[in-house]
């Protein structure tokens, strides 16, 4: 059985050595001083906002009172007749 090898070279690269061989490839020139500033953000949806407070109260026991659990069955049934 021949096993044929793979070419992995690419997998190993670092991302600043692939943005030099593309600014070769473009044309560009690359130079000692030239430096890049990335910078990574994170944006979380009113939704994950949401559901992180929901989270909070849930983990504080405030769904666990009478009154609340009341309130939620109430608003189930109705949500369920309609």
């Amino acid at each position: 059985m021949n096993i044929n090898s793979v070419n992995n070279a690419n997998i190993f690269k670092t991302n600043e050595a692939r943005a030099d061989q593309d600014r070769i490839r473009s044309g560009g020139k690359h130079r000692a001083s030239e430096t890049s500033h990335k910078s990574d953000s994170l944006e979380i949806s009113s939704e994950a906002v949401t559901l992180g407070a929901v989270k909070q109260k849930i983990e504080e026991g405030f769904y666990d009172r009478p009154d609340v659990i009341r309130q939620v069955a109430y608003k189930i049934n109705q949500d369920l007749k309609s």
